[in-house]
């Protein structure tokens, strides 16, 4: 598969992916001459193409890049302080893409899955979550640890060309490839560009280039060698042993761990940690740790923790994304998702009228909730200037005196037209500001005029018809995890087959619990027969009568505290728990062909749902059967939902 022929669809795909505007390399083209003359350069390319097939190289002007620094941190002096990101040719960008996307699909068998960037179906956030739940483990366990967080230093540039090769062919990548790989990395010249100008050319000895589309993916392999090292150890509490496998990786491939930028942290009571920390020579850290740009180990519900992230946020806001222009494809995606709202929220401001100097005389809503231009598109297109302000149209005679307005069009009207002139001019006289203070802005949706997140959130709530039940999901003491589980399956989003189905994805739409019906969010956890069962053993043990709802939104809405103090908590707990034993059932016969009984997925619900009330203090049960039994002792009135 990897070395097979290079065929027109799979580069031309290429060709259409790359972004057209991305800045060009030494031959000056960029991927959007491409994309417009792709009949015209076709067989030219796919000749380049073939011959890289056949004799496993290619010129090596064709492999040329300029060396953009790019600094990492403001007001950066020292040359540590840069990012050297290599500006590609064309033409090998091209091929590199290619190899990039073929070495793609067999990632995922050679790698572990403790790597998660860069290898599909993974996502760079789970490696965060992971470590958060193994910490949170840690503490609940109470065995003291250590974290060892270690910074590969310059990893792109140190990289052994040597290295890199033996551990393709030791991962069984076949000759051809390998040399392919050895043609990629090895045929490089650098310029690089002084006040943007390129100041000759030379050649490279060691390293893979940031900006490479096979970098990436080249440096998860070498750093598959150093893993394997770590597993493989006899005894992980010997920090000398992990110390002599550092300094053999860094003999073998190149790459340095930086001592100065890593850290120890330790994972409860570890009384010699300074010790430890000496050994490694590295520095002794504390929680949150920044790890892969989160806190690991904070309190995700502290104010503190968000504040450097929004802080960033409100740094770039302020800089490069200030631009009021949405560009089209290519635009910045925070801006197209602001704008995809002004309109919503728009309709909900109203100008207030000072001076008259900011606001516009026929484009903007400040005498009604229409624009003049839309209430009067007649008088609008006679007049003579059609970007005026308020002010430059009021005039007062006399200081002191009452404001006349002054429009002035560019021709007489006719008699028909008389009654529109009276009704305009009758709105004006309406609505003649008093020119005092400086114009603004006021938000309708809340009393005293000021913009909040809270009041917008109910006005986009109440248009929707019916609220969202979010104290049913977020009041509820659930895990995290579980309660943003919920909340996605109440709005219809979570990945069920009709859904994957909506994104494009081909496959057969059928429950994997029943076999018998499509699977969709509300039947598979409300109205599937196996899910049925469950929901009836719920409602036995609390001695309550049921209707199945229309919906998981429907269900959430009709739940109510009527059992008193203790059995409400673990009530409301109760839909939660099901719903998520439900979806877990799922997955795993799903995913890992392995499916539970419905007793046994009753003894999954009860368990659950007995360990989240025993943490926070909703029962005394001190077993499930104990636990059952209580809440088979409960004797309410029926209802329906």
């Amino acid at each position: 598969m990897l070395e097979r022929k290079f065929d027109r669809d799979e580069v031309l795909q290429v060709v259409n992916d790359l972004q057209g505007d991305k800045a060009p390399g030494p031959d000056g083209f960029t991927m959007a001459f491409f994309q417009k003359y792709w009949s015209m350069l076709e067989d030219d390319i796919m000749g380049f193409f073939e011959e890289v097939h056949t004799y496993c190289k290619f010129e090596r002007s064709l492999n040329a890049s300029f060396i953009a620094l790019i600094p990492k941190k403001q007001n950066a002096t020292n040359i540590r302080d840069f990012r050297p990101i290599s500006l590609i040719g064309s033409v090998y960008k091209l091929l590199s893409k290619v190899l990039a996307n073929r070495l793609k699909r067999v990632l995922d068998h050679i790698i572990s899955e403790s790597q998660n960037s860069f290898i599909g179906g993974r996502k760079i956030l789970d490696s965060v979550l992971i470590a958060n739940e193994c910490l949170d483990s840690r503490l609940k366990s109470r065995l003291p640890g250590i974290i060892c967080k270690l910074d590969i230093e310059k990893a792109y540039d140190h990289v052994h060309w040597g290295s890199l090769l033996y551990l393709l062919q030791r991962m069984g990548f076949g000759v051809k490839w390998c040399q392919w790989i050895e043609a990629c990395i090895s045929s490089v010249q650098f310029s690089v560009l002084v006040n943007g100008s390129p100041e000759g050319f030379f050649s490279g000895s060691k390293g893979i280039r940031q900006g490479d589309p096979l970098s990436p993916l080249l440096f998860i392999l070498i750093m598959a060698g150093i893993e394997s090292d770590v597993e493989e150890s006899g005894d992980l509490a010997q920090l000398s042993y992990i110390r002599m496998v550092l300094s053999c990786f860094e003999a073998i491939t190149g790459l340095r761990v930086n001592m100065a930028k890593s850290e120890m942290v330790p994972v409860g009571e570890v009384g010699n940690i300074a010790m430890l920390a000496d050994s490694l020579d590295c520095w002794v850290g504390s929680f949150p740790l920044a790890y892969l740009g989160m806190p690991l180990g904070a309190s995700y519900k502290a104010v503190l923790v968000w504040d450097p992230i929004i802080e960033k946020m409100e740094k770039r806001l302020a800089g490069r994304w200030r631009t009021p222009y949405n560009r089209g494809p290519h635009g910045c995606g925070v801006w197209k998702g602001i704008m995809l709202g002004w309109n919503e929220y728009f309709q909900h401001i109203e100008f207030v009228v000072g001076l008259g100097d900011r606001i516009r005389f026929w484009q903007d809503k400040w005498c009604g909730d229409r624009a003049l231009m839309d209430r009067f598109p007649t008088l609008y297109a006679c007049s003579s200037h059609r970007e005026v302000t308020i002010a430059s149209v009021l005039l007062r005679l006399t200081a002191g005196g009452p404001c006349e307005w002054n429009v002035s069009f560019g021709r007489d009207f006719n008699d028909w037209e008389i009654d529109l002139m009276v009704e305009f001019f009758q709105l004006l006289a309406s609505n003649t500001p008093n020119n005092a203070g400086l114009d603004g802005l006021r938000w309708k949706g809340s009393k005293d005029g000021m913009f909040a997140s809270r009041s917008f959130y109910h006005v986009l709530n109440d248009k929707s018809g019916l609220p969202f039940p979010w104290k049913g999901i977020w009041a509820a003491k659930a895990p995290p995890r579980v309660s943003f589980f919920i909340w996605t399956a109440a709005w219809g989003r979570i990945l069920t087959c009709d859904n994957l189905m909506r994104r494009g994805y081909t496959m057969v739409n059928r429950c994997c619990l029943c076999c018998s019906n499509g699977e969709t969010v509300d039947h598979l956890l409300l109205h599937c027969p196996v899910s049925h069962v469950l929901w009836s053993f719920l409602f036995r043990s609390f001695h309550v009568s049921w209707v199945r709802p229309r919906s998981v939104k429907d269900l959430l809405f009709g739940w109510r505290n009527w059992l008193g103090k203790h059995h409400s908590d673990v009530w409301n707990l109760a839909p939660l728990c099901l719903m998520w034993i439900i979806w877990m059932e799922r997955n795993s016969r799903t995913f890992e062909d392995m499916l539970c009984s419905t007793d046994q997925l009753l003894e999954k619900f009860a368990t659950s749902l007995f360990s989240w009330s025993r943490v926070w203090g909703f029962s005394t049960a001190s077993s499930v059967a104990d636990f059952v039994v209580s809440l088979n002792t409960v004797s309410v009135s029926p209802f329906i939902l």
